[in-house]
């Protein structure tokens, strides 16, 4: 009859220390990540609350072998031995398994975050004239506005009060789109034209420039129309 194997709390506990342990100083990533320390404190947790579980062989007199050429008593410690070892290798897998990452609680990713960053800043700007004019098509200064020659964002001539008395150019506000490009989600959709020296409309087929009857603010839902603002970010 084989004697009964007792494997003692500071046994399990050693068992899981060294898997995190590994797992944490790899040969493959001497350093450990962030990620890798915080399995690791995971691991030394599960193993001190191991080691504190009551064990109900403690303080029997049980022999950590077996009688001389008991064969029967040899396989079941082998099998008890690699038992133990399974459950290790278990919980290391469940614990420290980085496919079982949750995805962000938002349901956001980096993708979603850049494209918001490549939307443009829009609203009212300063289109500044230098040796010559800052925009090509004098009727429509909003749009013909080259985005070189528009002030800083946040920048002195930035404002409706220091743009024409003190930085030569002319204030644009907006315009009133008053009908909808078939398919466009947003009249006031604008893109850089092939030369990079303004914009095109994208989004309105008609709409009421500023000057115009329906081109201000105030104006433009009387007009039906939508009210739009400009790009003013600033291309060199």
């Amino acid at each position: 009859v084989c004697f009964r194997t007792r494997v003692s709390r500071a046994t399990r506990a050693t068992t899981f220390a060294l898997a995190f342990h590994r797992a944490c100083l790899s040969p493959v990533d001497e350093m450990p990540s962030m990620k890798k320390c915080l399995v690791v404190a995971a691991g030394v947790t599960l193993a001190l609350a191991l080691a504190a579980v009551e064990d109900p062989t403690d303080g029997a007199d049980f022999d950590d072998a077996c009688a001389a050429g008991d064969e029967d008593c040899d396989l079941s410690l082998r099998q008890l031995r690699a038992t133990h070892a399974r459950e290790a290798a278990r919980a290391l897998h469940t614990i420290a398994d980085p496919e079982d990452e949750p995805a962000p609680a938002n349901g956001t990713n980096d993708t979603e975050d850049e494209d918001e960053e490549d939307v443009p800043p829009m609203g009212a700007f300063c289109c500044q004239n230098g040796q010559g004019f800052g925009y090509t098509d004098a009727s429509d200064k909003g749009a013909s506005c080259y985005p070189s020659a528009k002030a800083e964002i946040g920048g002195y001539c930035d404002s409706a009060t220091a743009c024409a008395p003190d930085c030569n150019g002319t204030w644009i506000t907006g315009f009133c789109a008053t009908s909808k490009v078939e398919g466009a989600e947003d009249p006031c959709t604008m893109s850089l034209n092939g030369h990079g020296t303004g914009y095109t409309y994208t989004g309105s087929n008609s709409r009421a420039l500023q000057g115009e009857a329906c081109g201000t603010e105030e104006a433009c839902g009387g007009c039906n129309g939508t009210w739009c603002l400009y790009p003013k970010e600033v291309i060199y």
